[in-house]
């Protein structure tokens, strides 16, 4: 089992700080199954953010299942923030964002953010051109600017349904939101955390039925 968004186990958080943490977590998910992981951020500080790379890159030598990050924030949507802590969220900031690509070269697998922020499509490049995919979380996007980074060559969307827009009315004509999108776009792909409690039963067949399981990433979002 290949995990893309874990936020840690065991009682730890990949973000605690140190390698302990990352590698008691990253043992507890290798027990169970998970053959690969990518730690997981929150939204957070800058340099929060840094001595997390910097713990992980070492923690990486040790713990095998570890095959790199996925940084979830801080560029993020405040209305769809949800468990994201609202005091760290904004829109790109090239200077900061270019340091923390640099801190996490090869090591950055994954970045989640929203694209009708200020910066975003210069965001998705800047990803794009470090070989990190692009994914569209916490966001209140309409179809429209979800078709700009797709262009852009970002076709993932972090975990469905769950922080995100849906059909919204404008003066009487109706707008997709990200879910939506993620149904209009055939191969845009997406993660669903199927637990039957995120979503239920129902929700999850019909992801199916209508993306397939090609297009379906299956995740734990877990916790400590």
């Amino acid at each position: 089992f290949i995990d893309m968004h874990v936020h840690g186990g065991n009682g730890y958080d990949f973000m605690d700080g140190g390698i302990e943490p990352i590698i008691e977590a990253a043992k507890l998910h290798l027990r169970h199954g998970s053959t690969s992981i990518l730690p997981t951020t929150l939204a957070c500080s800058t340099a929060v953010l840094t001595e997390f790379l910097l713990d992980l890159r070492k923690a990486k030598e040790i713990c095998k299942n570890i095959i790199g990050a996925h940084l979830e924030g801080p560029y993020f949507s405040l209305e769809q923030s949800g468990a994201q802590n609202p005091r760290y969220i904004k829109c790109p900031e090239p200077s900061e964002y270019q340091e923390i690509l640099k801190i996490g070269n090869g090591l950055i697998k994954r970045w989640s953010f929203a694209p009708e922020l200020d910066g975003s499509e210069a965001f998705c490049k800047a990803l794009v051109q470090h070989h990190i995919i692009p994914s569209i979380g916490h966001s209140n996007a309409v179809l429209e600017d979800v078709k700009k980074v797709y262009a852009l060559g970002c076709n993932f969307i972090t975990h469905l349904y769950s922080g995100m827009s849906t059909i919204t009315r404008k003066g009487g004509f109706r707008h997709l939101g990200v879910v939506e999108s993620a149904y209009y776009i055939d191969d845009m792909g997406v993660e669903i955390i199927a637990d039957g409690k995120h979503l239920p039963p129902e929700l999850l067949k019909l992801i199916i039925k209508l993306k397939g399981t090609e297009n379906i990433c299956l995740v734990t979002d877990a916790m400590r």
